[in-house]
């Protein structure tokens, strides 16, 4: 590709703009002549990285997204391997099966290779059969008949050697066991309960919405690559970075499709895959299994003419990226290889920052209560954050002997798998077998049969600082019910990320709800052992009732210590930025904007269809299980403001809610009746409830400048402020 190209595809990075992701992926790019990209990030179950660079098709200058659909060559032989096990888990088949009870017609040479065999290359079959011909559509059975002639590579089970036929022939057992086409079985079975509305099996003449060209390069010339008429199963399905987005999430989380232990099955070490006595290359079922300077790594790459990609799974550090290229040179494996390089980095430089900061959480410092808890029925309300290590606190406990009688769940649930507001209902934990007890289901507090066999209730959640962050709510309900069943509460306490900021108007308890049940301010300045000495100490429960208190504090903290969570607090806050932008951006819950609920980066961009001629930045918002099913405008080009480059050091500086974006975006919007009416859409929030006060609406509408507006929230501002510092345990 010539330089005029390219820097049409890569204009003048702008550091302060674009982050270290994007520059890495360009340079890259550019280095390996790389048309277009597409790439997922994802992290502890969250994207935090769903983008598309570069073109998918240079002629109509179509660029790429989220959505381009691209061949994804071998990475489609993990689909046909769980499908096998499924068929396995359904008792239609063994894996032990001798391929002749498939291929009965098969030479007598072949007698000793199975199933798994095939799944892992190791029958010593030729990688494909004579008949092969990738531009020639005929039967599969065609090419695997053809390599009945040819002698195998070695014996059975003796040796690894990749081969696209062994693929091919479990494709055809897919198709005898149950019946219907593989394709079809794959689709039903595997990308429909995963959601995967946009991965098809790749078929040259049928319109596939957003599917990319692909190209290769004759020295510096483009060209467009060689089309691939016949479709084979070793390398058959075609599929966008969202749909292995939710093919990753069906994997880590093992919920569906198959079993736990047979999810395990695929990615067991089989062979290794060198004969360096040393290795650690392996080859599984459908995956390739190997360590990447000192990661687990969990991986497959795939070519087909014009297209190379990869998704790479770093198991023990639950993250994963996801490259899909249309382009012959691109090699995704270094690409995926240099991102992770970045990404530990980083979170090297955020574990050393937080210990720079020799930041303890109350759940970490072990030997101040682990003690205290023997011969203690204890209770935990918990949540993914709830946490020591990497290991969740419940786990840890029972490890150390202490009796865990039951388990209380906030909203989005124990294990948070459930969406926001959506009802979570009592069930027992799949890992422990422990009772779990909703709290945000049809009881909001534990009942005095639940607290009969309790002797201590441990309340340990990451809080976010917010008013409308339901968890405070939580925590006054359970010091409710223990104040009024004489039962002791044990606060592992942790930072508040923005426990900079104390500001926004204090409540007007007429707006008393689900999302303001206390006279404080939006951003209130606290973590969560102190907010409950507020609840004690303001006399906040009901009947002068006081919950009885043992608070494990954070070791060395304060309020203005930046401090990055471990674990996302809940899945709409899924990145740093978003729990930042927060306390900000909730705000527009209450307005007629998507606040970037339907996709990945919620509370980070805003927009709406109704702004098309008054902002270039633009999003999709779709259908996402586990974080918004049903968003404003779904399925919708919005067009507004992208946060997710903001300067938080800005706020920080400020230490003030941002309210210019409101401002702005009203100014902006056409129709002003609109911006804070309800009825426009029951997926809007009351602005009124959200603000805590009545006035804030007429303020925007109105036209109100910043200081007068936050002139308004005094003095009760400064009041909550004088008040707050009598329960303060850090500075």
């Amino acid at each position: 590709m010539n330089k005029l190209l390219f820097l049409f595809f890569f204009p003048t990075l702008s550091f302060a703009q674009i982050d270290s992701t994007d520059i890495i992926v360009k340079q890259m790019m550019e280095k390996q002549k790389i048309v277009g990209l597409t790439l997922a990030v994802i992290k502890n179950g969250q994207p935090i990285v769903n983008k598309g660079y570069g073109l998918a098709n240079v002629e109509h200058n179509v660029p790429v997204t989220s959505e381009t659909a691209i061949r994804i060559g071998s990475v489609s032989k993990q689909f046909l391997a769980t499908a096998i096990i499924k068929l396995l888990q359904d008792g239609k088949l063994s894996i032990e099966d001798p391929v002749h009870k498939y291929f009965p017609d098969a030479p007598e040479t072949w007698r000793p290779i199975t199933i798994k065999n095939l799944m892992s290359h190791t029958a010593g079959l030729k990688s494909e059969g004579s008949a092969y011909d990738n531009f020639k559509i005929q039967p599969d059975s065609n090419i695997i008949k053809s390599a009945y002639k040819e002698p195998l590579v070695f014996r059975p089970s003796e040796k690894y050697q990749y081969s696209n036929l062994g693929y091919f022939m479990l494709a055809d057992i897919i198709k005898q066991v149950s019946g219907k086409p593989w394709q079809d079985y794959v689709q039903e079975t595997l990308f429909i309960p995963a959601g995967m509305n946009n991965t098809y099996a790749n078929d040259f003449y049928k319109i596939i919405p957003n599917r990319a060209d692909g190209y290769w390069h004759k020295k510096d010339t483009l060209l467009n690559a060689t089309a691939s008429f016949a479709l084979r199963p070793s390398g058959g399905f075609i599929s966008t970075s969202t749909d292995m987005i939710k093919w990753e999430k069906t994997m880590r989380e093992k919920q569906i499709i198959l079993k736990n232990e047979n999810w395990e099955k695929l990615w067991q070490p089989f062979i290794k895959t060198t004969d360096k006595i040393d290795s650690k290359h392996h080859y599984g079922f459908g995956w390739v299994i190997d360590e990447y300077n000192g990661h687990k790594l969990i991986y497959h790459s795939g070519a087909n003419s014009g297209f190379r990609c990869v998704i790479s799974r770093f198991v023990n550090d639950d993250f994963s990226i996801i490259i899909l290229t249309n382009t012959d040179e691109a090699d995704p494996k270094v690409i995926a290889n240099t991102l992770a390089d970045y990404y530990f980095r980083q979170a090297e430089q955020t574990v050393v920052a937080n210990a720079k900061n020799n930041i303890v959480t109350g759940a970490e410092q072990t030997e101040k209560y682990i003690p205290y808890l023997k011969n203690k029925r204890v209770a935990v309300l918990a949540n993914p954050t709830t946490i020591i290590g990497k290991k969740h606190l419940v786990d840890s406990l029972i490890l150390r002997g202490i009796n865990i009688t039951k388990v209380f769940g906030p909203e989005h649930g124990f294990r948070g798998k459930a969406v926001n507001g959506e009802l979570v209902t009592d069930e027992k934990d799949p890992s422990t077998g422990i009772k779990i007890i909703s709290l945000y289901g049809k009881k909001r507090k534990p009942s005095t049969d639940d607290l009969k066999d309790v002797d201590i209730v441990i309340f340990d959640i990451q809080d976010v600082g917010c008013r409308f962050y339901t968890y405070i709510n939580v925590l006054r309900d359970v010091m409710e019910a223990c104040a009024e069943n004489n039962k002791e509460v044990l606060i592992l306490d942790r930072p508040n990320p923005n426990g900079y900021l104390i500001d926004g108007p204090v409540l007007d308890m007429k707006l008393k709800s689900g999302i303001g049940q206390f006279p404080i301010p939006i951003a209130h300045g606290m973590t969560i052992a102190e907010f409950a000495q507020m609840i004690n100490g303001e006399q906040w429960l009901p009947n002068q009732l006081r919950c009885k208190l043992k608070i494990i504090p954070v070791k060395n903290y304060d309020h203005n210590l930046e401090y990055t969570l471990p674990v996302n607090p809940s899945p709409n806050l899924n990145t740093p930025q978003s729990i930042m932008l927060y306390p900000s951006t909730c705000l527009f819950e209450g307005t007629f904007l998507n606040h970037g609920r339907g996709t990945y980066f919620p509370f980070t961009m805003i927009g709406s269809p109704s702004l098309k001629d008054k902002f270039s930045f633009s999003f999709s918002p779709t259908g996402i299980k586990g974080m918004s099913e049903t968003p404003l405008y779904k399925n919708e080009t919005c067009y507004g403001i992208d946060l997710r480059q903001y300067d938080i050091n800005q706020l920080r500086k400020s230490k003030r809610i941002n309210l210019q974006w409101m401002i702005d975006l009203y100014k902006a919007f056409p129709e002003k009746e609109k911006f804070f009416d309800r009825t426009q859409s029951n997926q809007m929030g009351n602005i009124d409830f959200l603000a805590g006060v009545y006035e804030f609406r007429n303020q925007i509408t109105n036209g109100q400048t910043i200081e007068q507006i936050q002139n308004s929230w005094e003095p009760k501002l400064s009041e909550y402020k004088v008040m707050r510092k009598k329960y303060l345990l850090y500075e």
